[in-house]
């Protein structure tokens, strides 16, 4: 057999090594490389430091900020500005928390797991002060209930034990607002306690004639 005889197999295997190598091997292979560098394809490729050296860049980097920091007093980090307007508004209820303890040890002194119906649009932040004498969510009635919310809009009578209701902010609540436009929507309740614009409604106890609901 001649040398071209020998050699015609490969010349027609060739050109098929020749892709095979620049599109499938070389790209691995070059892929390979570049996972040991940094490289976002517009600029070149920068070899990643090594577990040490980035430990040491890290190191340095760290004590430039404790640098930075110990010339500063810990009471100088303000993560938020006090004047920043959220700020204001979050603390313009704190003046009535002290003032509207009597409603809450009222409420915390003759509760007994009866649901209390309040606005959370306007007393939301009460509601959360009320969670340290151990009120939680689950014991609210609120817009959040949806068509139990709706209806005890109608009568709270058969869903609520306690009506809290902001009189005075903005003209009153939507609370306040159904009272004044109802005279019977606070029918079976007696006002029990108030401060700070704030009033607690209690339920005068069921008759055999109302919905046991909550």
């Amino acid at each position: 057999m001649t040398l071209t005889r020998r050699l015609t197999p490969y010349l027609f295997l060739a050109p098929a090594l020749v892709l095979l190598g620049v599109f499938v091997v070389y790209p691995i292979i070059a892929v390979v490389g570049y996972s040991f560098t940094d490289f976002d394809i517009v600029t070149p490729p920068v070899p990643v430091a090594s577990p040490v050296q980035a430990d040491e860049n890290d190191d340095a980097i760290l004590s430039e900020v404790e640098v930075a920091l110990s010339g500063r007093g810990v009471d100088e980090l303000r993560p938020l500005d006090a004047s920043a307007p959220m700020v204001v508004e979050a603390q313009w209820d704190r003046p009535n928390i002290v003032a509207r303890d009597s409603v809450s040890a009222y409420l915390a002194a003759n509760y007994r797991g009866e649901t209390v119906m309040a606005s959370m649009g306007s007393l939301g932040h009460y509601m959360q002060d009320l969670s340290r004498r151990g009120f939680g969510l689950r014991d609210f009635l609120h817009e959040g209930n949806g068509d139990i919310w709706l209806n005890a809009l109608e009568n709270p009578r058969p869903f609520a034990g306690w009506l809290l209701i902001e009189e005075q902010a903005e003209g009153g609540d939507m609370l306040a607002k159904r009272a004044r436009e109802n005279p019977a929507f606070l029918a079976g309740f007696s006002r029990v306690a108030e401060a700070a614009g704030v009033a607690l409604y209690r339920r005068a106890p069921l008759t055999a004639g109302d919905d046991a609901r909550r």
